[in-house]
């Protein structure tokens, strides 16, 4: 059976510390069109970690600095999941 690449990086793609404290993100039960709130406040370093996931598994995300019930933080909107033909794998990317 051939492993997904969400497989392939769990856990590791489930955490982000953009402030220091562990934020786990469940990929596995996003869909395209939902989204979440990650508080924070280290937007920079957020975008960072959310960019190196999200290239990682294979998903498209919108994410907006926003303040949801007096928390300031990302909204995070799931746009596409790529099919495993549509991802670029780290030895064809030329950095």
């Amino acid at each position: 059976m051939k492993t997904s690449k969400l497989e392939m990086y769990y856990p590791k793609n489930r955490i982000i510390n953009p402030d220091g404290l562990d934020i786990e993100i469940p990929w596995e039960d996003c869909e395209v069109g939902s989204s979440m709130f990650i508080p924070c406040i280290n937007f920079n370093r957020a975008g960072s970690q959310l960019h190196r996931i999200t290239k990682q598994i294979g998903v498209k995300v919108n994410k907006k600095r926003t303040i949801e019930n007096g928390k300031i933080g990302l909204r995070l909107w799931i746009i596409k999941w790529y099919s495993e033909d549509e991802l670029v794998t780290p030895s064809s990317n030329s950095l």
